[in-house]
């Protein structure tokens, strides 16, 4: 697909290289020309499009380009009117992830104020290890990348029905940024369990899996599922719209995975559990490690971090 400066589609060819369909867009990225809902969805900035709903998704919230407003409040609460799109002024400003962080005007040398921490999304050229240390991760059952040994590894799983998945979560993150990758949380609410199916279906609680930007689509690291990645099998990798589609969830979405100050912000479940931690040596990522095998031998989720 041929794409312009902002990520916008512009274009998209066959394997021969011929122009199957052209796709053009206003000033706030609704499109007037092309298809957006015939096997391939991205469009303004990259970013999926529900031909449905008019909505593009941006990660953290959805975005209507008819009306230049998202459809919920700027989770960081960034300058003074939380819902508009890039202070009306599209030609100089772009918003990457929802989170309004190109949007305040300081002088006419379209310079930003905002302190906002936007993580750096990965180039595509990031995709094969990352389906790599997925992989590893989903064949072992252990937190490791494909060149370490057992030992080395982290155990995931619990024989409990609620295998703590926030703790999971966690150390694959931790992992992950370790490899330099940027990582975020995705979020279900109420996912139908394995092997069931919608409306009727039995359904967890929640499910959390770590999340990782990879070009303009989230790839969600989560050793349950199995996906398909630049044509090839990747098991323990899904792109995030896979992930939801499996799980059906009633409601869905991505929680940041840094503070506005670029440092590390875990998952809101891990951090309450970690209130529990009385070893202040203990990171929250081994802590997490900690819980799962605590929960795992004693089938309590209470962990003090103390080896108890």
């Amino acid at each position: 697909m041929g794409k312009d400066i902002l990520g916008s589609v512009r274009s998209v060819t066959n394997g021969s290289g011929q122009l199957e369909d052209r796709y053009e867009y206003d000033a706030f990225g609704k499109p007037y020309q092309g298809d957006l809902d015939n096997g391939m969805n991205l469009g303004y900035m990259g970013k999926p499009y529900d031909s449905n709903t008019g909505l593009y998704n941006y990660g953290y919230r959805d975005y209507k380009p008819e009306a230049a407003r998202f459809t919920t409040v700027d989770p960081i609460r960034d300058g003074s009117n939380w819902f508009v799109y890039v202070n009306s002024d599209p030609v100089n400003y772009m918003d990457l992830w929802g989170l309004s962080g190109c949007s305040d005007q300081t002088n006419s040398s379209n310079q930003t104020n905002s302190t906002v921490y936007i993580p750096p999304t990965m180039d595509e050229s990031t995709l094969p290890r990352l389906i790599e240390i997925a992989g590893k991760i989903n064949k072992t059952g252990y937190a490791m990348l494909p060149e370490e040994t057992w030992s080395q590894g982290t155990p995931l799983y619990t024989s409990k029905p609620n295998d703590g998945c926030f703790a999971r979560a966690s150390v694959i993150a931790d992992l992950l940024r370790d490899e330099g990758y940027t990582v975020h949380y995705a979020y279900a609410e109420a996912p139908l369990m394995f092997g069931e199916k919608a409306p009727d279906g039995k359904r967890f609680n929640y499910h959390i899996a770590p999340a990782v930007p990879v070009e303009n689509e989230w790839h969600v690291v989560d050793p349950y599922h199995y996906g398909i990645t630049n044509g090839q099998n990747s098991p323990g990798l899904v792109t995030y719209s896979e992930w939801v589609d499996e799980q059906q969830p009633k409601s869905h979405g991505l929680i940041e995975g840094y503070n506005r100050d670029g440092s590390v912000a875990e998952n809101p479940f891990i951090q309450s559990a970690y209130l529990n931690n009385q070893n202040p040596n203990l990171s929250i990522p081994e802590y997490a490690a900690g819980l799962l095998k605590y929960y795992n031998d004693t089938g309590s989720l209470d962990y003090k971090g103390c080896g108890d």
